[in-house]
C-alpha cells in the first residue's frame, strides 16, 4: 500500500494496510533523485493499520509512505 503528498517545504504521507490485515513495517521514498536537498524527517507506525512519514525540503518535493501488512491471525 502506498500513499503520497506533494508540497514545497514540507510533505506528509500515510500508507493504510487493507482490512483483517495489520502493519509490521514500512518506510518512505522522495522523488528527488539522490534524496538530494531533502530529509526525511518521520517514518513510523502510526496505528495498528497505518505508516506514516514526513520530509522536509528546500524544493519542490512528493514523499511516498508504504506499509509492509499482514494477515491477522485466526
Amino acid at each position: 500500500m502506498w500513499s503520497e503528498d506533494r508540497a514545497a517545504v514540507n510533505a506528509n504521507a500515510t500508507a493504510t494496510c487493507p482490512a483483517n490485515t495489520v502493519v509490521i513495517g514500512g518506510g518512505c521514498t522522495t522523488s528527488v533523485p539522490d534524496n538530494r536537498d531533502v530529509n526525511i524527517a518521520r517514518s513510523f507506525p502510526s496505528s495498528d493499520t497505518t505508516w506514516s512519514c514526513g520530509s522536509s525540503a528546500f524544493l519542490d518535493s512528493t514523499v511516498t509512505a508504504f506499509a509492509i501488512c499482514a494477515r491477522l491471525a485466526p
